[in-house]
């Protein structure tokens, strides 16, 4: 179910930070997980969840997505407020520009950014499952904001899950 996001209200008091200084980004990834995003990024806001439309959730050791333009696909994320200096470390994270590149969608006049592999990275990382530690990382951030772990579960296939994943899996009725 398609999540709406509600207007945006940032206190500026709270932030040390005019509001106009902020954007909107669309994580899918590790940075769902939310302490991993407050060891990151101590300034980002979490707004709610949403999902994108015509895109596939894939991992290539690290999650990325694959622009398919097929209504049947879609993936679900968080979108969190960002300042600058979360934006800078999330693109030394990421290896933007050469790893991953920015791209932008628009929701109710707001630009929203969100990384994405370069071709040239595509072409040398092929589908591949991650680590442990990252998968766990990524069910803790679903779990923590109601995310479908079935996102996780098509691109991994269920074989490539730990016994106490499954069951993770399987509790949330998937």
């Amino acid at each position: 179910m398609q999540k709406i996001l509600p207007p945006i209200v940032i206190d500026e008091s709270d932030l040390g930070l005019p509001a106009e200084n902020r954007k909107f980004y669309f994580a899918y990834g590790m940075n769902t997980n939310k302490e991993e995003m407050e060891m990151r990024c101590p300034g980002a806001i979490y707004i709610n969840t949403y999902k994108l439309k015509g895109l596939k959730f894939v991992f290539r050791t690290v999650a990325d997505i694959d622009l398919t333009n097929k209504k049947e696909d879609s993936v679900t994320g968080v979108v969190w407020s960002i300042t600058p200096d979360c934006e800078e470390n999330l693109d030394y994270l990421e290896g933007y520009p050469n790893l991953y590149k920015k791209i932008y969608f628009s929701y109710l006049n707001e630009k929203i950014m969100m990384y994405i592999m370069t071709p040239k990275s595509k072409q040398r990382k092929a589908l591949n499952s991650p680590n442990d530690h990252y998968k766990r990382c990524l069910l803790k951030g679903y779990k923590t904001y109601g995310l479908p772990a079935t996102q996780i579960l098509s691109a991994l296939g269920e074989t490539q899950l730990s016994e106490n994943e499954r069951l993770y899996l399987e509790r949330r009725s998937i």
